[in-house]
C-alpha cells in the first residue's frame, strides 16, 4: 500500500497544518538570513589586511549552523503541505542500510580525530570544518535518538502516528524551545544582576576595587586576554560567586529547561496520546534541543573536539530526561481518566516525580560541571585557595560525568524497551484472540483499556491525526 493517500475534499483544510507551514517556513528564512549574514562577516575577516582565519571561524561555524538548523525545517513544512493538498503520508520513506544510524555511529571517532586536526589549522579550518562540525554534533544526537525512539520487531509504524506528526513535534523543540530557554534564563539572570549589584553596593571596599578594575575591563582597556584573567580570577573564584553560579546551573537552569524543552509534547496534548508515543515525543524534542543548543555552543573554534565530545553526554541527559518527562505528560492526560480519584492523584505524582527526577539528573550534570570549571580556574598560580568543599568533587566531576553519561546511556535503551512496550493481553485484559495481532490492531481491539494508538486511527475528527499541534 503506498504511503500517500489522496483526499481532496475542501472540508478536509487543517488550520494546524497551516500554521505549521507558516511557522516553518518563517523559521527558515530567518535562519537561512542569519546564516548569510553571518558568511559575509566571515568573509569579511578573511579578506581583511590581517586575514584572521582564526576569528572567521567562529563566524563560519555559525553560519553552518543556522543553515543546517533550517535545512531540517524542510520536512517540518514538506508533510503540513502535503496535508494542506489533502494528501497524507502515512509512512516515514526508508532509508537505505548504509545510512542508518547503528551504522553511521561508527563513523563518529574518525570524524573527531578529522576535525580535531582541522581545528588546528585555521586557513583550512574555516573552510573544511563547518561541515564536519555539524556531523560531529549531530551524529551522536541522531544514534540516540535512533534508540530511544526505534520500534522493536513486529511494530510497522511510528508510535506517534504520521511523519508529519513526528517532524512537528521535532521541529518545534529545536526553534521554539531553546527561544523560550533563552527568554526565561536571560530574565532570570537580569534579576540576578540586579540583586548582585544591590549586594555589591552595600560593601564600599568591594565598590572601590571593581572601580579600580574598571579601565582594565573595558572595550579600550590595554590588557590582553590573558592579562584580563589574572586580574579577575581573585573575584571569579570567591565562595559567593561560585554558589551563585552553581544555584543558576544546578538549581534554577534545571528548573526551567526540563519544563520548556518538551515543548512538542506539550503541543500535543489536544490528541490521544498513549504513554508509548509520549517517550517518543519527548526523545524527540530532546534530541532536537540537544542539537540546536550544542552545535551553538561549539561554534567557537576553541577545545574544539572536547567541547564536542562532552556535548555528546549532555544529549543522553537531555533526550532521556524529555523523554521520560514526555511518558509522564502522556501519562498524566491519558484519557479515558480513571472514575477513581486515587488514579488521577497517582498520574499526578507520577509526573511530578518525573519532572523532579529530571531536574536531579540535569541539575547534577550541570553542578558537576561548574564544579570542574572552577577546580581548574582555581589551578591557575595566580589563582587563590579554593574552598575545601570544591576541589574534591572537582577534581572527581570529569569521572563521574563520564559515568552518568554512561549509566545514562544504559537507561534510555532499558526505558524504551519498559516503556514502550505493547500491554501483555493477559495482564491488560485483552482478548487472548488479539495476542498475535500487531501493535496498532491491539490499541484500538475492544476491552484494550489503554485507548486507541494515534498512529492507528483518526483523532479529534482528523482523518489521519497528522496535525502536531492540538485542536
Amino acid at each position: 500500500m503506498s504511503p500517500l493517500k489522496n483526499n481532496n475534499s475542501a472540508s478536509n483544510f487543517h488550520a494546524y497544518s497551516a500554521l505549521q507551514v507558516v511557522f516553518s517556513l518563517l523559521a527558515m528564512l530567518f535562519l537561512w538570513g542569519a546564516a548569510l549574514i553571518l558568511a559575509l562577516l566571515g568573509a569579511v575577516e578573511l579578506l581583511g589586511p590581517s586575514a584572521g582565519f582564526e576569528a572567521a571561524l567562529p563566524l563560519f561555524l555559525m553560519s553552518a549552523t543556522s543553515f543546517f538548523t533550517g535545512l531540517l525545517l524542510l520536512p517540518c513544512a514538506g508533510y503540513a503541505f502535503w496535508r494542506l493538498m489533502g494528501r497524507r503520508i502515512t509512512h516515514q520513506p526508508a532509508l537505505p542500510r548504509f545510512l542508518r544510524p547503528s551504522l553511521l555511529i561508527l563513523a563518529y571517532p574518525l570524524i573527531i580525530l578529522l576535525g580535531f586536526g582541522l581545528s588546528r589549522v585555521p586557513a583550512l579550518a574555516w573552510l573544511l570544518l563547518p561541515p564536519i562540525h555539524i556531523l560531529a554534533v549531530g551524529l551522536p544526537v541522531l544514534w540516540l535518538t535512533y534508540l530511544a525512539v526505534r520500534n522493536r520487531p513486529g511494530e510497522t509504524t511510528s508510535r506517534l502516528g504520521s511523519p508529519q506528526r513526528a517532524w512537528g513535534v521535532f521541529g518545534s523543540s529545536l526553534v521554539l524551545s531553546p527561544v523560550l530557554v533563552l527568554a526565561a534564563e536571560g530574565f532570570t539572570i537580569l534579576v540576578m544582576i540586579v540583586l548582585a549589584t544591590i549586594v555589591i553596593m552595600g560593601q564600599p571596599e568591594l565598590m572601590r576595587e571593581l572601580s579600580d578594575l574598571r579601565p582594565m575591563i573595558s572595550p579600550n582597556g590595554d590588557l590582553s586576554q590573558d592579562a584580563l584573567v589574572q586580574a579577575l580570577i581573585p573575584y571569579l573564584v570567591r565562595p559567593g560567586v561560585i554558589l551563585s553560579v552553581l544555584g543558576l546551573a544546578a538549581l534554577i537552569v534545571p528548573l526551567i529547561e526540563e519544563l520548556l524543552k518538551p515543548i512538542g509534547v506539550w503541543l500535543l496534548l489536544g490528541r490521544k496520546m498513549t504513554p508509548g508515543a509520549g517517550f517518543a515525543a519527548g526523545a524527540l524534542s530532546g534530541a532536537a534541543y540537544a542539537l540546536a543548543e550544542s552545535l551553538a555552543f561549539t561554534a567557537n573554534g576553541e577545545t574544539w573536539g572536547i567541547a564536542v565530545i562532552v556535548r555528546a553526554g549532555t544529549a543522553v541527559v537531555h533526550i532521556l530526561n524529555t523523554a521520560i518527562l514526555g511518558w509522564a505528560i502522556a501519562r498524566l492526560f491519558q484519557k479515558p481518566r480513571p472514575p477513581a480519584r486515587k488514579g488521577w492523584m497517582t498520574r499526578v505524582g507520577q509526573f511530578l516525580l518525573a519532572y523532579l527526577g529530571a531536574v536531579l539528573i540535569h541539575g547534577v550534570w550541570n553542578g558537576l560541571t561548574v564544579m570542574a570549571s572552577f577546580t581548574a580556574l582555581g589551578a591557575l598560580p595566580e589563582a587563590p585557595a579554593l574552598p575545601g568543599w570544591l576541589t574534591v568533587p572537582g577534581k572527581a566531576a570529569p569521572f563521574l560525568l563520564v559515568g552518568m553519561a554512561l549509566a545514562g546511556f544504559w537507561a534510555l535503551i532499558w526505558a524504551n524497551r519498559k516503556l514502550t512496550r505493547p500491554l501483555a493481553p493477559a495482564a491488560a485484559g485483552l482478548p487472548a484472540s488479539i495476542e498475535h495481532l500487531p501493535v496498532e490492531a491491539q490499541m484500538t481491539a475492544p476491552g484494550n483499556p489503554a485507548g486507541p494508538d494515534p498512529a492507528a486511527q483518526p483523532t479529534s475528527g482528523e482523518p489521519d491525526g497528522t496535525a502536531p499541534i492540538p485542536d
